[in-house]
């Protein structure tokens, strides 16, 4: 970008004087307190032979006679360039005057007029080279009263002398059109500046005089000049940048306030976020404010729009430092958590009296309920924050939040934090003032029922309480608040692992979705099956499961009434299905009579088949039925006759991944068909192994194991794929089933260069893991020890493993206290999440 402020001329040069932005003008990507360079500049360059004035020019430097054509160049030399004060001029003698025509007189009154004499033509005066009179001044003035018998003359255009030689070549010439009066007032502010001598200033404020105006500029001069020296250059850069000085605003105390509070080396990107705070209509006080407690905490800025929001006034910090003393365990540094609260209470009106209400309550209300409501709020904050953010939600649950306060305390001590998660469930689950209003009536009609003194105090049940809420329609919803308690008990039981939870909330949805009827059915009569079907179908995608739950409610003992139907085709029908996890609900009485080893009488036959059509039978049927089409849909594509319990989870693992999906689909496949060195043999994997030629592949992949003593555990690196698939379901970690980052576990089977050591115990059962990996400098890393709760002795020998494995590859062991850091690179997977290798530690 570039602007033409003028044409300067010396004794025989025109050049072209240009305002030019050098470098986009954004905070700087380093850590220096200033732009790595000028954003605006001066520069003085020739003009181009091309422009209008450069043949002008140049027919003033030939001799030229003294006429109207050269009245009329010099005139327009004068009014388009301005003279250069520092250019040598040459002395020049002006041109003779033109003689004067003749007059008549009493002795000739006509003269020559009429006659056939002609005087003789007196010579025409000349001019060498005009261009020498150009430079103002006398020589100027003279010029033009020679010329001035060929036409008007024009006077130079005005040159104040008080003006500085700069401002003339500059400024003067950029603000002509603007009036004497205006001009004079902005060269008030150059001098109050000192731009005489600042040029890389002097070109930024000029930028800033002709994009917000005489009147515009002339307040954020004249406050840039109350500022200290070296913060004028930022807050200049930063105001062009920003466009604040174009948007009417005018520069205030609080602003320079921030030269004085907030300096140092990061005082740049402040300058740059105060801008953007200011443009967006939020008020100084408030951001200064929370720069002063980013200081406080020590916390980095990142300039980002969620920083902008246009708060207008400074909000109640004591409100906000009491909440966080009250909650200080939940947070960790009440002071790092305080600009997070702080940007809340800027974007939500009343937030402070939220808080403030939270710590009045605060005998009532542990550390993890406070923090749990305080984050209703946070999670419209989270959620729907945007320039055209609907404030309709946070108005509604501003109004109700004594009401909801007291629907927790209403509870026992023990289920508060479980209400509060679902209260809060429910404002990340609407995006709309009435959804949310309809959504917490249903979230508080559920607290009595899922906050029951019998039921568990986990947490994680809020999610298929959720999925339950949002899922079922009014009338529905209302029979399963009448239904009896245990399914709610049942529930909490089932919920204790969080990534167990999480498939039971996807499961519930999909039978919301698929078979309500049968969902509150097995609620009311067999809630246990309901959520081991449940668990079993959110190991499935979402349109996958739905269409299974479909097809069992389609087959003749979910669709037909077993009441009309005739009791030895009924148990005809049940023989054919029973087995394989499905229930048998005939008495054995029954099946003998029918086979004929045993005579009933009419009351006997009554109550046996009475027995047979209780309401728990059928459903524990069906949710059978439903459990082994779960199985067999997923066994199908792999043609496999029967899926045991580590099969099954694999399958299920294959069914919820996204990343690394195909390749693990190719890996279990050609497991299952015994083809053991699929991932071994790959192009890909032995490219991985000629790269690192002095690591031992046999020793990677021999039998290590390490027998310890206390505690009786075995540790051994896995090598079965459905095995490792559990590296994170046998320890409750992200990477399991219902895990966020199951994909990761995927990652380590295909890899070559990861492994898992499991320890078991004396019964195999997996007691901690540990993931090894090689990284491209051929490091053994060594991550963490999951559960991250398992015993020093644990840890201990998870690491003399290791360390014994690294002594047999020949390689050193990870440790960031003499390592700069490690690469474990994807071989087949496209991603995996890498969980932050530890140093060795004092165990190693």
């Amino acid at each position: 970008m570039s602007r033409l402020l003028a044409i300067l001329r010396t004794a025989t040069t025109l050049d072209a004087l240009t305002l030019v932005q050098a470098d986009a003008i954004e905070p700087p990507v380093g850590s220096g307190p200033w732009p790595p360079r000028p954003a605006w500049a001066m520069r003085r360059a020739p003009l181009p032979a091309a422009h209008a004035l450069a043949a002008t020019w140049a027919r003033l430097a030939r001799p030229r006679p003294v006429d109207a054509a050269l009245l009329a160049d010099v005139c327009e030399i004068l009014e388009r360039t301005v003279p250069d004060p520092s250019a040598r001029w040459p002395a020049a003698a002006l041109p003779d005057a033109a003689p004067p025509p003749p007059r008549p007189t009493a002795a000739n009154p006509r003269a020559w007029r009429g006659t056939r004499y002609r005087p003789p033509t007196p010579p025409t005066p000349t001019v060498e080279d005009a261009r020498r009179f150009t430079s103002g001044g006398a020589p100027t003035r003279a010029l033009l009263a020679r010329l001035a018998p060929f036409g008007e003359a024009r006077p130079p255009p005005p040159d104040d002398p008080r003006w500085s030689p700069a401002f003339r070549m500059a400024w003067a010439p950029a603000l002509r059109a603007k009036g004497t009066g205006a001009t004079a007032a902005i060269y008030g502010a150059w001098r109050g500046l000192g731009l005489d001598t600042d040029h890389d200033l002097s070109a930024a404020a000029l930028a800033l005089v002709l994009d917000a105006g005489v009147d515009g500029a002339r307040y954020w001069l004249d406050g840039l000049a109350g500022l200290a020296r070296a913060a004028r250059s930022p807050w200049l850069h930063a105001l062009l940048g920003t466009g604040l000085a174009t948007s009417g605003l005018r520069f205030d105390r609080p602003l320079a306030a921030l030269d004085a509070r907030l300096g140092g080396p990061d005082h740049w990107p402040r300058v740059w976020l105060l801008c953007l705070h200011r443009r967006a209509g939020g008020g100084a006080p408030y951001l200064l404010q929370g720069l002063a407690l980013r200081d406080r905490c020590g916390r980095p800025d990142r300039l980002t729009a969620r920083d902008v929001a246009p708060a207008r006034a400074a909000i109640d910090e004591a409100v906000i430092w009491r909440y966080l003393i009250h909650t200080a365990s939940e947070y960790g540094r009440p002071e790092y958590a305080a600009v997070s609260q702080w940007q809340a209470a800027g974007r939500l009106p009343g937030f402070c009296g939220w808080l403030g209400d939270l710590v009045e309550r605060s005998a009532e209300l542990p550390p993890p309920v406070a923090a749990r409501l305080a984050g209703m709020a946070h999670a419209i904050d989270d959620h729907g924050w945007a320039p055209d953010f609907d404030r309709d939600r946070w108005v509604w649950l501003r109004a109700a939040r004594r009401r909801l306060f007291d629907a927790v305390l209403a509870l026992a001590p023990a289920q508060r934090i479980k209400a509060a998660d679902l209260l809060v469930d429910a404002v990340y689950e609407t995006d709309d003032a009435a959804g949310l209003a309809a959504l917490m009536q249903r979230q508080l009609g559920l607290l009595p029922h899922v906050c029951a003194a019998q039921c568990s105090a986990t947490r994680w049940m809020t999610d298929t309480a959720t999925a339950l809420s949002v899922g079922l329609d009014p009338a529905r919803f209302e029979r399963l608040l009448a239904a009896p308690p245990a399914g709610w008990v049942l529930l909490g039981k089932a919920c204790r692992k969080k990534n167990t939870a999480s498939l039971i909330a996807l499961g519930a949805a999909a039978l919301c979705a698929a078979a309500p009827a049968l969902l509150l059915d097995g609620f009311a009569h067999a809630p246990g099956p309901l959520w081991r079907t449940a668990q079993l179908l959110g190991g499935m995608r979402p349109a996958r499961s739905r269409g299974v739950v479909r097809a069992v409610l389609d087959a003749p003992l979910a669709a037909r009434d077993w009441r009309i139907w005739p009791p030895a085709d009924l148990c005809a029908a049940l023989a054919g299905q029973v087995g394989d996890g499905v229930p048998d609900p005939v008495p054995r009485k029954l099946k003998r009579h029918l086979r004929g080893e045993l005579e009933l009488t009419a009351g006997q036959l009554e109550r046996a088949h009475a027995q047979l059509l209780r309401p728990e039978s059928r459903i524990a049927v069906l949710l059978g039925l439903l459990r082994a089409a779960v199985a067999a849909e997923l066994a199908d594509a792999f043609a496999l006759e029967e899926a045991d319990d580590g099969v099954l989870h694999a399958l299920q693992m294959l069914a919820t991944i996204d990343a690394n999906r195909r390749i693990l689909r190719r890996t279990l496949r050609a497991h299952w068909q015994g083809e053991a060195d699929v991932v071994r043999s790959h192009p890909r994997t032995r490219a991985w192994w000629a790269a690192h030629p002095t690591l031992s592949e046999a020793v990677w992949h021999g039998e290590h194991r390490l027998q310890v003593d206390e505690p009786a555990v075995v540790l051994r690196l896995e090598s079965d794929p459905v095995e490792v698939l559990r590296m994170g379901t046998a320890v409750g970690s992200c990477l399991g089933l219902g895990g966020l980052l199951p994909y990761s576990a995927a990652a380590v089977v295909v890899d070559d260069n990861k492994r898992v050591v499991y320890a078991r115990d004396p019964a195999g059962r997996v007691v901690a893991r540990q993931l090894l990996a090689l990284d491209e400098d051929e490091l053994l890393v060594c991550y963490a020890v999951y559960p991250l709760e398992a015993s020093p002795a644990l840890q201990a020998a998870f690491s003399r493993f290791a360390r014994l494995l690294a002594s047999a590859l020949g390689v050193e062991r990870f440790d960031e206290a003499r390592h700069d850091g490690y690469c474990v690179s994807l071989i087949l997977a496209n991603d995996w999440w890498d969980d932050t290798a530890p140093g060795i530690g004092k165990a190693g």
